[in-house]
């Protein structure tokens, strides 16, 4: 008679040598991934700061030859920037209303990575909390000085994490402002230039 007898299999565990080599690629990769992902973020935000100096070359273009009301606007929760107008439209009964409209040529910014941590007007310090800065037709325009800071997610807020900030400043009788803490790139200068409703197809278009 035959007999059989149960094979046991041996399981080859790891050597240190060969846990530490996983180890030590795993690190390269890390390495060379997290650069990346960092600089990636450091363009994002510093696009939407650039944004944001292109807003306020729009802003002082409005106030020296728009005759419309214009306002600055930003709301810290949501971390956006937007431009609205008042103009005036009929309402009920045919009755002319002065109504807020966003300016359509001032896209939003959306502030990705970063946050207001800093604004003022003629050197006052308004809330950076959020704010509406009013701009009327006629009226000298206040000087402009804008903080903006890295800002990091915790929990359902986002806050500043005293990462790198930039100053952008726009004087009073200043048509662009200029912008303090870009690493690499262009400047503001130039990058919001005058805007030709005649070469856009928009004579009739409000500004």
């Amino acid at each position: 008679m035959t007999r059989l007898h149960p094979t046991s299999r041996t399981r080859r565990a790891f050597t240190l040598i060969e846990i530490l080599a996983v180890l030590i690629v795993a690190g390269i990769v890390v390495g060379l991934i997290a650069p990346r992902i960092s600089t990636s973020t450091r363009r994002s935000t510093e696009n939407s700061v650039r944004a944001v100096a292109s807003m306020l070359a729009i802003v002082a273009q409005r106030s020296v030859s728009s005759s419309e009301v214009s306002a600055l606007v930003y709301d810290h929760e949501a971390g956006t920037l937007h431009v609205e107008v008042l103009r005036q439209e009929r309402g009920n009964y045919d009755r002319t209303e002065r109504v807020w409209r966003r300016d359509a040529f001032a896209p939003e910014v959306a502030l990705n990575g970063c946050r207001v941590t800093s604004f003022t007007t003629d050197g006052l310090r308004v809330s950076e909390d959020s704010f509406r800065l009013v701009f009327e037709p006629g009226v000298t325009r206040p000087q402009i000085s804008m903080t903006i800071a890295e800002s990091t997610e915790q929990g359902t807020t986002t806050r500043a994490d005293g990462g790198r900030t930039w100053q952008i400043d726009l004087p009073a009788y200043a048509l662009r402002p200029v912008v303090s803490g870009l690493l690499s790139g262009p400047g503001v200068n130039g990058v919001a230039e005058p805007i030709d409703l005649d070469q856009l197809g928009r004579v009739e278009q409000d500004w």
